[in-house]
């Protein structure tokens, strides 16, 4: 189920970063997205096997990436959320 490896990927970010608004899409996947302002957003979908399709947009840097969670932030996400949270 998707909401049970979405509570697990909101678990793995920095506390710093928030708690994200969250949704879920019309094919099951939970929708993450931390909106801090016009050019700080991040975005990720959380798939019921635990895959992350993600989308940032910050400031200047812009990123996706489609991962598999394993109990770790994936270093792409990982950098994704310290640009978000250290400006």
């Amino acid at each position: 189920m998707s909401a049970a490896w979405a509570e697990k990927v909101v678990t793995a970010f920095p506390p710093d970063l928030g708690i994200p608004q969250f949704s879920f899409d019309s094919d099951g996947e939970a929708l993450l997205e931390w909106n801090l302002a016009v050019d700080r957003v991040l975005n990720v979908s959380v798939g019921a096997d635990g895959e992350l399709r993600d989308a940032a947009r910050i400031s200047g840097f812009k990123s996706t990436g489609i991962e598999i969670f394993a109990d770790a932030l994936p270093a792409g996400l990982a950098e994704a959320a310290c640009r978000l949270v250290c400006r």
